[in-house]
Parts: structure tokens; sequence; C-alpha cells
């Protein structure tokens, strides 16, 4: 193949069976999955922002106007999920090429393995009555810290409903769990990890 490396940047851009005959031929190949979870990331934070600010401050801090200057806040933010971005983009492309280099597997299928084992621990987490001291170590890291600075952690724990704060925590665990641990964990090294979370 006359490329060596190919990120898809567009959902389905091959079908499965071409990944894989393109990964048999030598090709370096990160799918769509991997490569275009930014949207994801700045959409969550979106509606994160909505459901964290009060109407007139989302006016006041969100809402870009022709002529005018961003709000500094905006831009902060933005600034904030773009590092985020780079961030997940960055931990997932070293856990995928690690567990390729262990169980020499496809990376189109790891991606699928990475996402599959992320959701089902970001299922059981979601389940569990995870301690409350716990839950603030979590959300301090996953929540915006410009967003954090503005309102405070316990104001947006009582703005934002408990679901989306539940569905954060736990999806903000398993993936860093993932990340760093690749597809071999099993539950003590999970609730090891959570341990380690709390005490940091």
């Amino acid at each position: 193949p006359k490329f060596k490396v190919i990120v898809e940047g567009a959902n389905l851009f091959f079908s499965p069976d071409a990944r894989l005959h393109l990964e048999q031929r030598g090709v370096y190949l990160y799918k769509d999955a991997s490569a275009n979870k930014g949207g994801v990331t700045s959409s969550s934070f979106e509606v994160l922002a909505g459901l964290a600010l009060h109407d007139a401050e989302f006016q006041e801090l969100m809402c870009c106007r022709p002529g005018e200057p961003n709000p500094a806040f905006y831009d902060a933010y933005v600034e904030e999920i773009q590092r985020r971005i780079v961030q997940n983009a960055k931990e997932e492309f070293e856990c995928i090429w690690r567990e390729a280099a262990r169980l020499q597997l496809p990376r189109s299928i790891l991606t699928n393995l990475v996402s599959d084992k992320i959701n089902e621990l970001t299922d059981q987490i979601s389940r569990a009555d995870l301690p409350e001291v716990l839950v603030k170590a979590v959300l301090s890291r996953a929540l915006p810290a410009p967003l954090l600075a503005h309102v405070g952690l316990p104001e947006l724990m009582r703005r934002v409903p408990q679901s989306y704060l539940q569905a954060t925590c736990a999806s903000y665990i398993a993936s860093h769990f993932v990340y760093e641990n690749g597809l071999r964990p099993n539950e003590a090294g999970l609730w090891h990890y959570l341990h380690q979370l709390e005490s940091r």
C-alpha cells in the first residue's frame, strides 16, 4: 500500500474487511471509533455547560456575539476541551499500541475490544454505590477546570442532575483505568485503582 499509516477521519471510511486486509499488508490503521471521539467529548462538555450554568451565566460566559471578543471563559473552556481531546486520543493510541504488541491482534479489532471493555466497566461502575469522597475526587478531575473554578464542585453537584454526574464519573474511571492497564485487568485491579484515585 502507498500509505503506511491511516487514521480514519470519517465514520465508516473503510469496511471491516478492508481494514483487516490493510493491516495484514502492514498498514498501521486506527479506525473511526478511536479517531473521532473528540466530537463526543466536545458535545458532552457543551451539554454540561448548559446544565451547570444558569441562563444568564450561560449567555454571559458561553455566547459569542459578532464584532465582539469571545468571552474569556468561553476561550478557556474551548482550550480545556481541546486539551482533553488530545490527551484522551494520546492515551487510547498508546493503549492500543501496547495491546497490539502484546496480543498480536489487528488494531481495528483492538479498538472494538477497548471500547467494549470501557463500556462494560462503565456499566458496572454506574451501578455501584461509590463513596462520596471518591465521587468528588473523580469529578474534580473529570469536570472542566474553568467550570470548577467558576461554579465550584459543591455547587456543580447541586446544579447538575445526579444521573449525569454518575455517568461522567463512571465513564472517566472506566476509560482511564483501561487506558492505563489495557485489557487484562480484573475486578480486583479495578477496586485497587479506585482506592488509588480516592487517595490521590
